[in-house]
């Protein structure tokens, strides 16, 4: 009886150690998804998106003061409007309200689609910054009151 319990406590040690992939040969999609700034209300030729210092490599920001003047893609008056372009000064691809992941938001500020990404709720005269986890299949965005 002993021999077997020690047999099945071995092959199912063995077993464990053999269920563990090492590569993930089934991802539907790219682990890191393009992103390389943010246009929209707040500015005219685009925001660079710039890496995180000290974190994980898909792990974008930029920074902005919002005014309810800015009102370039029909915003303002605590609305802003834009899109997160995969390259830098380039429409040759990005992502709109459907195409990402609402992270978090300050109190009181919403996320939501209108073919752009709009955030509503915004405070004249504050300081936010993005963060955007560039992982999985479609950007996080988050927007930190500073």
């Amino acid at each position: 009886m002993k021999k077997i319990i020690f047999g099945l406590l071995v092959a199912f040690v063995a077993l464990s150690f053999m269920g563990c992939p090492t590569v993930y040969d089934e991802l539907e999609y790219d682990p890191s998804v393009p992103v390389g700034d943010v246009i929209g209300d707040m500015n005219g030729d685009g925001m660079g998106l710039v890496a995180i210092e000290g974190v994980f490599s898909g792990y974008k920001t930029a920074s902005f003061t919002y005014s309810n003047n800015m009102s370039a893609w029909s915003g303002g008056n605590g609305t802003c409007n834009f899109k997160i372009r995969k390259i830098a000064g380039e429409w040759s691809g990005d992502y709109g309200g459907a195409n990402v992941v609402t992270g978090s938001l300050p109190a009181g500020v919403t996320l939501t689609d209108s073919g752009n990404i709009t955030l509503s709720g915004l405070v004249d005269g504050t300081s936010y910054h993005f963060e955007i986890i560039a992982l999985g299949p479609k950007p996080t965005i988050s927007l930190i009151a500073d």
